[in-house]
């Protein structure tokens, strides 16, 4: 009996120390009061990914930026986010030169993914990246340095920026075809 009873305290014992931190699916732990922007999964930084690139869509006679871009979390992985993307292209007006107050703005997009179909529209699985496809209307230089910013503004209203150089070697050669 004295055995029983022994064991029986610490059977309970090491299930009331065990469930200290326990908690249910997507809630906080016990003793831990929820807090706003918690999740630990949401965007917290945005990279213009190294496919990005520019393309010459013969049918449509005009070149094409195949931007993609990656939220990251706090660990640094891919994730999805609700919000907004808004992407500038910026061409540098001396070739070497790298400063912001020498480019000046060559085009302007705006895409939202703030529905399940607009993530599904733009989200790709494979890269873990969103795809956008930016239409070039302007003509390009050869020798020009363009840089692609990325804007994206969550639900919430936070920000992040992220910028890329892009190449425009090879393109000569395919819009001559």
């Amino acid at each position: 009996m004295k055995w029983s009873c022994l064991s029986f305290v610490f059977v309970i014992s090491a299930c009331l120390v065990g469930c200290e931190g326990v908690a249910w699916k997507g809630g906080a732990l016990r003793g831990d009061a929820p807090r706003v922007g918690a999740w630990p999964f949401a965007p917290r930084e945005i990279r213009v990914h190294p496919f990005t690139s520019i393309a010459y869509d013969k049918s449509a006679d005009l070149y094409v930026i195949e931007a993609r871009v990656e939220l990251l979390d706090l660990n640094g992985d891919a994730t999805k986010g609700v919000g907004s993307f808004r992407f500038e292209l910026l061409r540098s007006l001396e070739p070497d030169d790298v400063r912001a107050e020498s480019r000046e703005l060559m085009s302007l997009w705006a895409s939202s993914i703030a529905t399940l179909e607009d993530n599904a529209a733009h989200y790709d699985g494979i890269t873990r990246t969103y795809w956008f496809r930016l239409e070039l209307h302007e003509p390009l230089e050869a020798n020009a340095r363009l840089f692609l910013v990325a804007h994206y503004t969550d639900a919430s209203g936070q920000r992040m920026t992220a910028e890329s150089v892009l190449s425009l070697s090879g393109l000569e050669a395919a819009s001559a075809d």
